[in-house]
């Protein structure tokens, strides 16, 4: 039998994931969030005004036995799509722990969480907004929190804590916490991540 080209299995894919987003109604579900009823103006308090302090900044003490090795690098990646769907891809990030406390995944892995992220992405609905974000070992291994981009929840998210739906590739469907004060998902991510047995290389689209 022969193989099927790359193109092919991903043409497939993208038309799997289209059949899971009608069955699971999101085009729905999208359209009746942007008809749903904005809050007056004159109901809304004002916000108080917050007076934010410039702390100095001090380096943080670390252990003798990590004194001679680079500091590692916590910046993240993360690709918001919007609606339109651009495919401008970020920069990748470092392939190394300089720890070596949690294995690292190689840049093959990273190209290929990625075109599944971005096939993904683009095999919705130009209406329904999404973004992608590049997997940090804080979210796959301490797997307690994750952070959103702050832009994307104000437009797209509740504003107030609510209890979310996220489906993967598979059509899988997972409960978790969204905390509109802090911009992220916390209770049920912890189960995701075992679920899923993510890895550094993945990515959440």
């Amino acid at each position: 039998m022969a193989m099927k080209s790359y193109e092919e299995i991903r043409s497939e894919r993208i038309q799997e994931n289209k059949k899971r987003m009608l069955q699971l109604n999101l085009s729905g579900l999208a359209l009746d969030l942007k008809k749903s009823p904005k809050q007056s103006s004159h109901s809304q308090a004002k916000p108080k005004k917050t007076v934010q302090k410039t702390l100095p900044f001090v380096q943080v003490r670390r252990s003798a036995r990590n004194s001679d090795k680079p500091a590692p690098v916590y910046r993240e990646n993360v690709i918001d799509y919007g609606i339109g769907k651009a495919t401008k891809r970020s920069a990748r990030s470092k392939t190394t722990d300089s720890a070596g406390n949690f294995p690292i995944a190689s840049e093959e892995e990273r190209e290929i969480a990625s075109d599944k992220a971005e096939a993904l992405a683009l095999s919705l609905d130009d209406d329904l907004p999404c973004f992608a974000k590049h997997m940090l070992h804080s979210h796959v291994n301490a797997g307690f929190w994750l952070g959103l981009p702050s832009d994307f929840c104000k437009k797209y998210l509740p504003k107030r804590d609510a209890q979310v739906t996220l489906v993967d590739e598979e059509g899988d469907a997972f409960e978790t916490t969204y905390l509109a004060g802090k911009v992220g998902l916390s209770g049920g991510w912890v189960f995701i991540i075992k679920a899923k047995g993510a890895s550094h290389s993945e990515e959440s689209s």
